[in-house]
């Protein structure tokens, strides 16, 4: 096993280092200025309600990806500030970070004649609450001064689930235009597009979630609402976690939560067997969703006004998104946090024990907690 690694790692480097003999080092260089080199090239800067993003506008550019942390974008092989992307452990780092001054741009470059917007991040891009708040809000900055018909190519995550092409096809954006960054790592264009992120621009994503524009909520409810399919509808949903593709934040004593919500009349759901537009309808007409902190969550987004909202949440677990969409979307909101846990596995994995006293009595009054965490 030692040794395969140790192959492995040879295997590596070489051809790092053969990609670097063929397209040259990657730099950056303070006195490079990319709006220098050519008259095409620009940077526009547009307000979405008192929020300033920068859209890039760069000739015969290249575009990196190692699908992980970081997005390179170069010109004359000095990497272009504030255009890149670079989230390690969560942070969003400077570019003298990124991974291409060390290491260059291993992969065979791809050339695209056109026009080439990208919509594409770390490894979180293809989950489905990262697709929705960080992916698709670029759309909306984007097309503030420039229009989506004018693009050959979408370079997007791939397209492995079926919210992916669902999205896609309500936001019309074409099929046969879109590049996944898993097959195309490596890109070189005749004019790529970038835009800064929607709302993680620097820090700890856990400090920043808290203060993502309202504008991203009111943009997807105003894009995908209308597309709501209204089937199996229940007015008390519970999001069942226990199919999630990531192993944290389950609940250990799930049984006895699951009795105790089917006793008040609860419908439990799993995210992955309904289609996107039956999630939108569910929870747009639900008046009371219960869930596990995670993903599964994140179309209360399309919930109405006064809806009553419970998260279980994981001790000590930063993220507060759900709750700043409850005060954008006026929900009825409560966090309960786990109980403590002395098993080290479930710490490490943030799962949670719920306290079956409080969520009994979570339930005596709905209509009194809003915005509250239960400790």
């Amino acid at each position: 096993m030692k040794i395969k690694k140790k192959l492995q790692k040879i295997f590596k480097l070489f051809f790092q280092k053969l990609f670097i003999l063929i397209y040259g080092k990657i730099s950056l260089d303070k006195n490079f200025n990319f709006l220098n080199e050519n008259s095409a090239n620009k940077l526009d800067k547009v307000i979405i309600d008192n929020f300033t993003y920068n859209i890039f506008k760069i000739e015969k550019a290249r575009i990196y990806t190692d699908l992980v942390q970081n997005v390179a974008v170069i010109l004359k092989n000095n990497l272009i500030p504030k255009a890149c992307f670079q989230k390690i452990n969560s942070h969003v780092k400077k570019e003298i970070d990124n991974v291409c001054l060390k290491k260059g741009t291993p992969r065979i470059k791809i050339k695209k004649n056109g026009k080439l917007l990208a919509l594409i991040q770390d490894a979180s891009e293809n989950n489905f609450s990262h697709w929705l708040l960080d992916i698709l809000p670029r759309l909306k900055i984007f097309e503030q001064n420039n229009s989506i018909k004018e693009i050959d190519y979408f370079l997007l995550p791939e397209l492995k689930y079926s919210f992916h092409r669902e999205t896609l096809e309500i936001l019309n954006i074409p099929f046969n235009k879109i590049l996944s960054d898993k097959q195309n790592r490596h890109i070189e264009t005749d004019l790529l597009f970038v835009t800064d992120h929607p709302w993680h621009k620097k820090g700890n994503v856990q400090d920043e979630i808290i203060h993502i524009p309202e504008w991203i909520i009111k943009w997807l409810r105003e894009k995908f609402l209308d597309h709501a399919e209204c089937k199996n509808i229940s007015e008390k949903i519970y999001i069942d976690r226990s199919d999630s593709l990531f192993n944290h934040c389950q609940i250990i004593n799930s049984d006895e939560v699951w009795e105790f919500l089917k006793n008040e009349g609860f419908t439990k759901i799993k995210s992955t067997e309904i289609t996107f537009k039956n999630q939108i309808g569910l929870f747009n007409s639900a008046n009371t969703i219960v869930g596990a902190h995670g993903a599964g969550l994140t179309n209360m987004i399309f919930s109405k006004s006064d809806t009553n909202i419970i998260e279980f949440a994981p001790k000590n677990h930063p993220n507060n998104f759900f709750q700043r969409v409850s005060q954008i979307n006026n929900l009825n909101y409560r966090k309960i946090v786990s109980k403590n846990l002395k098993l080290n596995n479930h710490n490490k994995r943030g799962d949670i024990l719920v306290d079956l006293k409080i969520l009994r009595e979570s339930f005596e009054n709905l209509k009194e907690f809003k915005s509250k965490t239960i400790a």
